[in-house]
């Protein structure tokens, strides 16, 4: 059995996108539900759930601001990841039964074949830094529960763990196993032997800092949630006397904030005083954001230096899933409104004013192809594209897209597969062959790739 070993097909854990895990309080008896799809759906229905997961500033964001309460997260949404879960469970299952079939001469082996793949919902409002943590602590609890199966057992096992994240939760999961933050409490980074991460927004999304802004309630939460931050881009245009300035990491300033956001973040820090935590320990909503901002930017660049620099992940190890061909926002612009006030948009300078047309890039429709991979990442990974050519053969796929995000206008263009990437068959296909082989195949059709477009040094992002 020595041999078989380092064949048996590794345990996976999926961490999926922001707001995708479910969260539930423990302090009701029984356990209340606090946040799920429908929270996000119909925001006016569920005002007083928004109110519940609004985070505390003291401790690090660890506990909420209306006590008493303990929230967790419980599950990973369903609608969005269920078909993911149960292909990836079946395909992996059917194809490591089949290496261990190999390896045993002995009708009484009684091979399941089984790979678990572990759901990891995790409370996204918290740092991402946090989130790290806890994901520390779920890997050891895998390994420990994997090495109980027998079929693992009987072959000696390794004890490597195969991550995969969607959207934020690729962000972390390439972070947590890069050991980007140089965390010395992470204990079992060196057990993830694979990463694969689907949509995830290395250098942040425009979408982000623009529903921030918002007036309605529930992006007015995100404000008041750190992990939002994350998430933004760091890329402004500065507009001053009608001429556009690019500063690199100008939303990671917070002179470049509306005094909306500083408002909100006032109001939240006044409203939640107590004897015991006094006023100056917490600071104003500037010094409150200036801190969320500091943290987020830090995580960024201490992620992006990493995959630049040298680290374990390679081709063979490293599988990057990307949305490519759709309209996505691309731009941040800044217009000083008397010099006190400023304003968000995706308009371009035209003429002195604000211009109509928001600036698009090629991407998923939320996340661009110039975030989502870059020439480094490409020579260290292997990068794979999806379009909405590979949604055409998928009835089910299709009609599940054009529900969840519907396009801004009568174009193809603008739909966004930002959120269904994990749903569509060849995506999932392409994950399994890159877990269970190690060669590379890429079919053509009359729709272009059918499991995904390499995309190479020379492409351009």
């Amino acid at each position: 059995m020595a041999d078989i070993k380092d064949s048996i097909i590794d345990p996976v854990i999926f961490l999926p996108g922001i707001t995708a895990s479910s969260l539930s309080d423990r302090y009701s008896v029984p356990d209340k539900m606090v946040w799920n799809a429908a929270t996000y759906a119909f925001p006016v229905s569920y005002k007083s759930r928004y109110d519940q997961i609004v985070m505390h500033p003291a401790n690090n964001f660890n506990y909420e601001t209306d006590e008493p309460a303990s929230i967790y997260p419980r599950s990973v949404f369903s609608i969005a990841y269920k078909e993911f879960f149960d292909v990836l469970r079946k395909e992996l299952s059917r194809k490591n039964k089949k290496i261990l079939e190999k390896s045993c001469n002995k009708k009484s082996c009684n091979i399941s074949g089984e790979v678990p793949v572990y759901p990891f919902p995790y409370d996204w409002r918290q740092p991402l830094e946090n989130v790290e943590l806890q994901l520390d602590k779920f890997v050891d609890e895998v390994i420990k529960r994997t090495k109980l199966m027998p079929d693992y057992n009987r072959v000696g096992w390794s004890g490597d763990i195969t991550l995969i994240g969607h959207s934020m939760g690729g962000y972390i999961a390439a972070s947590y196993a890069m050991n980007a933050q140089k965390n010395a409490e992470l204990k079992n980074i060196e057990k993830i032997s694979r990463l694969i991460t689907l949509a995830a927004p290395f250098k942040g999304s425009v979408d982000v800092p623009f529903n921030m802004t918002r007036k309605s309630l529930r992006y007015k939460t995100l404000r008041l949630l750190p992990s939002s931050y994350y998430l933004i881009p760091g890329e402004v245009y500065v507009v001053d006397n009608n001429k556009a300035s690019l500063e690199k990491k100008g939303l990671f300033r917070t002179k470049n904030w509306q005094q909306s956001v500083i408002n909100d973040l006032n109001c939240h820090i006044q409203g939640i005083q107590v004897s015991d935590i006094p006023l100056e320990d917490i600071g104003t909503g500037e010094d409150l954001l200036e801190k969320m901002l500091v943290q987020a930017s830090t995580y960024r660049d201490n992620l992006i230096g990493t995959i630049n620099g040298s680290n374990k992940f390679t081709r063979d190890n490293f599988l990057v899933i990307v949305g490519i061909g759709q309209d996505t926002l691309a731009e941040v612009y800044i217009y000083d409104k008397n010099g006190k006030k400023f304003k968000f948009t995706g308009a371009e300078v035209k003429e002195g004013k604000e211009g109509n047309d928001h600036v698009y890039a090629l991407g998923d429709g939320t996340v661009t192809q110039k975030s989502a991979y870059w020439k480094k990442l490409r020579s260290k990974s292997l990068v794979v594209g999806f379009s909405l050519d590979d949604y055409r053969d998928e009835i089910k796929d299709w009609l599940f897209l054009a529900a969840s995000g519907f396009p801004n206008r009568i174009n193809t263009n603008r739909y966004n597969i930002h959120a269904n990437l994990p749903n569509l068959n060849d995506v999932q296909s392409r994950i399994v062959h890159f877990l269970t082989s190690k060669e590379v195949i890429v079919d053509k059709s009359k729709y272009g790739y059918t499991m995904g477009k390499i995309i190479k040094d020379k492409d351009k992002t």
